[in-house]
C-alpha cells in the first residue's frame, strides 16, 4: 500500500464528511487506505462515518485522547508505506497528494513534506516557519513583524518575505498536512504524546532536522484548510503556551527558556492592552471574548509558566 491518510477528529463532522468526501473523489493514482480516529466527540461523526463511509478505518476513543496520540494511534496501525496526517477541516483537490508522495518517492532525505494551504477565499495561508527563538519574539513582541513583514529579518519567523511559489527546504511546516514515511519514524520515532495539542509538529520538525533529514515544502501540492474549527475556547490557547513551553524546555539552553518566559506574558500584555484600546473605541462581543480569553491565559500562564 502507497499511503496511509491519518485524520483526527473531535467534534467536526461536517467538515470531515466534506474532507472524505474530497479525498475520495480526487485522490487517484495510488493504493491508500484511510483512518479516522474519533477523540471523543459528541455529535453525530461516528454515525456519519458509518453510515457514510463504512470502508474507512475508523477508530473511536471514549474521550478526547489529544491530537498527538491519536495521530500516534493511527500510525501504529498504518498498512502504507508513506503516511500522511491531515486535518479534518481540509479540502483536496487533483494535486493534493499525488505530487507530494511523488516527491517524497524521489527525495529519501526528506522526512517531512508540507504543501501550499488556502484560504477558502483563495487566498494563502501561512504555514511555514523558522523555529522560535528569543530574536524572532522581540521582534513579535515590538510588532517590527507587523509592521515590516516582507523584511527577512523581521518576518523571519513567519516567513512573510516569502510569495510560497517555489519548493524549498524550511525549519518546519504545520500540522494540518504533515506527508512522511515509516522510515523516517523507525529513525526519529512518533509524535511526543507530551504536547496534548500545538507545537508537536514542530518537535518532529526539529527532531527531523537533528536526525539528518530535511523538512520540505512542496509548492505543487495544494488543499483548502478552514482552520481552527476544533480548536476555538480559551482551554485549546492555553494548551497551546503550555506546549510552546514544552517545546523550549526540550530543545533549548536554561538560559533560553528563561529568556523566552520574560518574553511571552509581556507579548501577552501589550496584546491585552491593544484590545482593550480597542474595545474602548469599538466594543464588540468578539472583542471582548478575546479580551477573556487573553485574562484567562494570562492567570493560567501565572499558575503553570
Amino acid at each position: 500500500m502507497d499511503l496511509s491518510i491519518i485524520i483526527i477528529n473531535f467534534n467536526t463532522g461536517k467538515f470531515l464528511q466534506n474532507c472524505l468526501e474530497s479525498l475520495f473523489s480526487k485522490t487517484k493514482e495510488m493504493t491508500y487506505e484511510v483512518i479516522v480516529v474519533d477523540n471523543g466527540s459528541d455529535d453525530d461523526t461516528v454515525k456519519m462515518i458509518e453510515k457514510e463511509f463504512p470502508h474507512v478505518n475508523l477508530i473511536k476513543n471514549e474521550k478526547n485522547l489529544g491530537f498527538t496520540k491519536a495521530n500516534n494511534q493511527g500510525m501504529k496501525i498504518a498498512k502504507g508505506e508513506y503516511f500522511l496526517l491531515l486535518n479534518s477541516d481540509t479540502i483536496l483537490n487533483e494535486i493534493s497528494i499525488t505530487p507530494a508522495l511523488k516527491y517524497m518517492k524521489a527525495n529519501q532525505d526528506v522526512g517531512i513534506c508540507g504543501c501550499k494551504h488556502y484560504n477558502q477565499d483563495g487566498s494563502l495561508q501561512r504555514t511555514c516557519f523558522h523555529f522560535p527563538n528569543i530574536i524572532t519574539l522581540l521582534w513579535d513582541l515590538t510588532l517590527l513583524s507587523r509592521f515590516f513583514p516582507k523584511s527577512s529579518i523581521f518576518g523571519k519567523y513567519a516567513m512573510t518575505y516569502w510569495d510560497y511559489n517555489d519548493t524549498r527546504q524550511v525549519d518546519r511546516v504545520m500540522g494540518s498536512y504533515l506527508l512522511t514515511n515509516k522510515s523516517f519514524i523507525e529513525k526519529v520515532g512518533l509524535l511526543d504524546e507530551n504536547f496534548f495539542i500545538y507545537e508537536e509538529e514542530t518537535d518532529w520538525c526539529y527532531r527531523a532536522k537533528k536526525a539528518g533529514f530535511k523538512v520540505m515544502f512542496f509548492h505543487e501540492s495544494s488543499i483548502v484548510h478552514f482552520g481552527g474549527k476544533a480548536t476555538t475556547d480559551t482551554f485549546f490557547r492555553v494548551e497551546g503556551i503550555k506546549s510552546m513551553h514544552k517545546f523550549y524546555k526540550k530543545h533549548y539552553s536554561r538560559f533560553q527558556n528563561i529568556a523566552l518566559n520574560m518574553i511571552m506574558p509581556l507579548n501577552f500584555i501589550i496584546r491585552f492592552t491593544i484590545w482593550n484600546l480597542l474595545n474602548l473605541v469599538a466594543p464588540s462581543q468578539g472583542k471582548r471574548k478575546n479580551i477573556r480569553d487573553i485574562k484567562e491565559i494570562l492567570r493560567i500562564y501565572r499558575v503553570s509558566g
